[in-house]
């Protein structure tokens, strides 16, 4: 897979060129420009100084680093590794006593020995990087998932000095997962920072998430602060989804001359109907009255919404029609590249933010929705597990004909998606892949190859126009295709 990711280009620096030429116009003295620009740099290597001490405090312990590393001691480079960063945390501790201390006349050799640290931290993240990102995701040790965390956590800490007076330059690019395109100069500290945490969250181990989010959180406003200047420099137009006027014309034949029966609708059933109803029959069935309700069907609407609260954070997109074709790949990109190169914009490039558990890694989303009393209804006592998933894209996007193991309510907050669905007894005539696309089609939904899948075109569905503001029911084991017919934002709850 190729994983990279663009973000805005800009910054702090920009905005005080901006200033100084406004100063000049208006017929202040160069000197005064000088001073405070100077002035600026200091409050701003002030401010980042306030940044680290916060994260510092949130950062695992030197125990805790050890013990999410134990695991490495029997795998290959995994001693070499440990010692590495046994080293490093040093200038950990140093940095912790000289933040609690205040001393400054230490200042110049700290933030030089901790250059020296983070050229060995990067060599160590693109390492461990590569390790990862070997064979199957399902067979990487989990220690080399929660050294990289500690990298990366390591790094959003170190890379707040970069624009310190006596911190040399330091060449990203060099490090295999490092994705912007940018020059580093020209992207804030507090953006750097927030990029590896997301890095850390995106690819590392379970042990430290909880410290990658606080450390997040100790940074967050100050991300959010340096955002706003650039936007309001770049002058950034505020659009709601409707206005992009995405409507895609399905290849599909007309709704109202589908064969397939139409999927009942109801209004916010009762759980005892719902249960003996749909569940217990496992029969699909939209269900309206309870997405309306949730603030985010009306604040998703509004892309500068998700934008200002989210637009500095790293996700993985999809691009290409679907995962199923030839050129597909998978790329690292922050929200706000991807609102302006994919969903804002008129080109050809689809991408989509498919099955991303987007709600655990931006936690303030989470406030905008509730889960649906539904999925409460298990038929597992012994597996409750509830998997949520945020699926975000332009229209045109595609999910081929497969199935799941789980149940699913799957709820439509912005635009609309064409559902169609398959019952299990179709399994014949879906032609699935072998391999780990056992529950995929070979069956391209909107180009049947007749000759070579007959049986599909006998097949029985059922079908739908989900609208914004209703959930559709899919019970475990139900074939479906989704396209989205504009630009859309929903919400998937699987549940057995």
């Amino acid at each position: 897979q190729e994983e990279e990711a663009c973000c805005s280009r800009g910054g702090w620096r920009g905005e005080e060129d901006e200033r100084a030429k406004v100063r000049r116009r208006e017929g202040r003295k160069p000197f005064l420009s000088a001073m405070a620009s100077k002035a600026g740099k200091q409050l701003r290597e002030k401010g980042n100084m306030g940044c680290v001490s916060r994260m510092v405090k949130e950062f695992p312990s030197h125990d805790e680093c050890m013990a999410s590393m134990k695991g490495l001691e029997e795998l290959c480079g995994g001693r070499e590794s440990i010692e590495t960063m046994s080293d490093v945390l040093k200038s950990v501790r140093i940095l912790h006593e000289y933040m609690d201390s205040g001393e400054q006349q230490q200042g110049s050799q700290l933030v030089t020995s901790l250059h020296a640290s983070m050229l060995k931290v990067l060599e160590l993240c693109g390492s461990t990087w590569k390790e990862i990102h070997q064979g199957h995701w399902r067979g990487v040790s989990n220690s080399w998932r929660e050294l990289f965390a500690i990298c990366c956590m390591l790094n959003a800490i170190l890379s707040l000095f970069k624009d310190s007076e006596n911190f040399p330059a330091l060449d990203m690019k060099a490090c295999e997962c490092v994705w912007w395109e940018e020059e580093m100069e020209s992207v804030p500290a507090e953006l750097v920072a927030a990029r590896w945490i997301d890095l850390a969250l995106l690819f590392g181990g379970e042990r430290n998430r909880g410290q990658a989010h606080r450390m997040l959180d100790a940074i967050v406003e100050a991300v959010r602060d340096a955002r706003r200047l650039e936007e309001t420099r770049r002058g950034t137009k505020k659009i709601r989804v409707e206005e992009r006027g995405d409507s895609v014309s399905s290849s599909l034949p007309s709704i109202t001359s589908c064969k397939g029966e139409r999927i009942p609708v109801v209004s916010s059933p009762p759980l005892l109907t719902f249960k003996l109803e749909y569940l217990d029959k496992q029969l699909p069935v939209v269900m309206t009255g309870v997405v309306d309700q949730w603030p985010a069907y009306e604040k998703w609407k509004n892309l500068e919404y998700l934008n200002e609260l989210a637009g500095f954070r790293t996700v993985p997109i999809e691009l290409g029609r679907n995962y199923l074709e030839s050129g597909w790949t998978q790329r690292l990109m922050t929200l706000e590249s991807f609102f302006d190169d994919i969903i804002r914009s008129k080109g050809d490039v689809i991408g989509y933010l498919a099955q991303h558990d987007l709600f655990e890694q931006i936690k303030e989303l989470r406030d905008d929705f509730l889960v649906p009393d539904y999925t409460a209804l298990t038929g597992d006592e012994e597996d409750d597990t509830l998997v949520m998933n945020a699926w975000l894209g332009p229209g045109g996007t595609v999910t081929p004909l497969h199935y799941d193991n789980y149940n699913n309510i799957f709820a439509q907050v912005v635009g609309s998606k064409y559902i169609r669905l398959y019952h299990p007894r179709e399994q014949e005539a879906m032609y699935p892949h072998g391999g780990t696309e056992y529950n995929t089609s070979r069956v391209d939904v909107e180009e049947v190859d007749k000759e070579k899948f007959p049986l599909f075109q006998k097949a029985s569905f059922t079908d739908c126009v989900l609208e914004a503001g209703q959930c559709l029911f899919i019970p475990k084991g139900y074939w479906h295709y989704v396209r989205s017919c504009e630009t859309s934002f929903s919400i998937s709850f699987w549940w057995k």
